[in-house]
C-alpha cells in the first residue's frame, strides 16, 4: 500500500485510514452490502460529494469489509479441507443468507490495524505523491502511479480472496494516468475492486464515468457535522459548533479542518473587515493580510482565501434563490444585502470568479501572499461602492 501522505498522527481517528465511524450515508453503505451480497458486485465504484463529507472514509470502511469476507472465507475454506474440528466448526455463509447490516469494524480489530499501519498486501492507496524537487505534494497523480495500481492486479495475489485499490482522489489525475487508469477500468482484474473518490466528478474523462458505478454522498445536516466536531473536540462550545457546522456546509471533515487551523477565528476577523464597507480602513487591510504573508502561514492563508470566496459565493447563491443565508456571525444578512444591492447579481457572479482567478494565478506562480489577500479586500471594497471592472 502507498506510503501515508498527509501531516496526521498514526493513530489519528479522524484520517480515513482511522476513522472507526461515520455519521451518516446509511443508504451508501447499504448499497454496497446489498451488491457484495447479491455476488453481482461492480468492479469499480465512483465515490462522490463535497469535499470533507465522507468519501474518503467510506472507501476505507468497504475496503476493510472486504477484505474482512475475504478473510471470513478463506478460514471456511481451509476448515471444510481439514474436516471437522474437534471443537466445531463456524456456520458456513449461505447463498441468499441475510447480508451484513453496516460496515463497522472495531478501531482494536487486528485487522483493522492491519490496514491502518499499511501492511495488508491485497489493498493499495494512490494520492499525489511528493515532489523531491520542489519539497511539496505534487498537484496531481502521475501515470507513474497508475502503473503500480496495473502492476498490483498483474501479480500473484499475497492472500486470498479480493483485491482493493483506493484512488484518492480521481479528479487528481492528469492526463495520462486518467488514460491508464481507464485501460484498468476497460478490462478489469477478477476479484479486483477500484473505489474511486472524487470532489469533482465532472473533471474525470466521460469513459471513466460511465465504467464505475456510482455513490454520490450527499450533505450531513448541521446536527450531524456537530456530532463529529463534539467527538473531535469533547470542550468545544455549542455555539462553534453549530457556527463551524454552518460554514462547512454539510462537510463534516471540512468542519474538522476549520476547528483545527483557527477557520472560524478567520471568519470573524473577515467579516468585521467586511463590516467596515464601503471604506476599509487600508491599515486594517494590511494588517489583517500581513498575517498571512508568511510560508509558515501557509495553511491559514489558503484557509482564509477559501472563506471569502465562500463568503461571495453563499451571498450570491442566497441572492439568486431569493432565501436569506443563515448567519454565522451576527450581522452578515444586513452586510450581504448591502453589497448586492450595490451591484448586482449578474456582476457579482463576475467578480466572484475573477476572485478564484487571481487565487489560483498566485499559487501558480507563488506571488505575494499579502498582496493577493488585499487585492482580494479592495476588489470587495470597490465593489460594496458599486464599482467593478471585469
Amino acid at each position: 500500500m502507498a506510503p501515508r501522505q498527509t501531516a496526521v498522527p498514526d493513530h489519528d481517528p479522524l484520517d480515513p485510514r482511522h476513522a472507526e465511524h461515520l455519521v451518516g450515508h446509511e443508504q451508501a453503505e447499504r448499497a454496497f452490502l446489498d451488491a457484495f451480497a447479491s455476488r453481482r458486485m461492480h468492479h469499480a465504484w465512483l465515490i462522490t460529494g463535497p469535499k470533507g463529507v465522507g468519501k474518503a472514509t467510506l472507501a476505507w470502511r468497504i475496503a476493510r469489509y472486504l477484505l474482512r469476507e475475504s478473510q471470513k472465507q478463506a478460514g471456511q475454506a481451509q476448515q471444510q479441507a481439514m474436516g471437522p474440528s474437534l471443537f466445531g466448526d463456524d456456520e458456513p455463509i449461505k447463498e441468499g443468507q441475510e447480508p451484513a447490516q453496516s460496515l463497522e469494524m472495531a478501531a482494536d480489530d487486528p485487522l483493522f490495524q492491519r490496514i491502518a499501519k499499511g501492511g495488508h498486501g491485497n489493498l493499495m492507496c494512490i494520492e499525489r505523491g511528493w515532489d523531491e524537487r520542489k519539497k511539496q505534494w505534487r498537484g496531481d497523480i502521475l501515470v507513474d502511479d497508475v502503473r503500480k495500481v496495473q502492476a498490483f492486479f498483474g501479480r500473484t495475489a499475497s492472500e486470498d480472496g479480493w483485491r482493493v485499490c483506493i484512488v484518492d482522489s480521481a479528479d487528481e489525475l492528469n492526463r495520462n494516468a486518467a488514460n491508464a487508469l481507464l485501460k484498468i477500468l476497460e478490462e478489469p482484474p477478477e476479484k479486483g475492486l477500484l473505489l474511486l473518490v472524487a470532489h469533482a466528478p465532472g473533471r474525470l474523462l466521460p469513459t471513466i464515468r460511465s465504467r464505475c458505478r456510482k455513490v454520490a454522498l450527499q450533505p450531513l445536516p448541521d446536527t450531524g457535522v456537530e456530532a463529529v466536531l463534539q467527538k473531535a473536540f469533547p470542550d468545544m462550545d455549542p455555539s462553534d459548533s453549530l457556527a463551524l457546522a454552518r460554514l462547512a456546509q454539510g462537510a463534516p471533515g471540512r468542519a474538522v479542518s476549520l476547528a483545527q487551523g483557527k477557520g472560524l477565528a478567520h471568519y470573524r476577523d473577515l467579516v468585521a473587515l467586511l463590516k467596515t464597507m464601503p471604506g476599509i480602513s487600508i491599515p486594517d487591510a494590511y494588517k489583517f493580510a500581513g498575517r498571512f504573508a508568511l510560508k509558515s502561514a501557509d495553511a491559514d492563508y489558503k484557509t482564509v482565501t477559501a472563506l471569502l470566496l465562500l463568503w461571495v459565493e453563499t451571498m450570491v447563491r442566497a441572492a439568486g434563490i431569493g432565501e436569506t443565508a443563515l448567519e454565522i456571525v451576527e450581522g452578515e444578512a444586513a452586510i450581504r444585502q448591502r453589497f448586492i444591492s450595490a451591484l448586482g447579481l449578474d456582476r457579482w457572479v463576475e467578480l466572484w470568479e475573477k476572485m478564484g482567478r487571481l487565487i489560483m494565478r498566485a499559487d501558480a506562480v507563488h506571488l505575494d501572499r499579502k498582496q493577493v489577500l488585499i487585492s482580494l479586500l479592495m476588489m470587495l471594497d470597490d465593489a460594496a461602492q458599486g464599482r467593478f471592472s471585469a
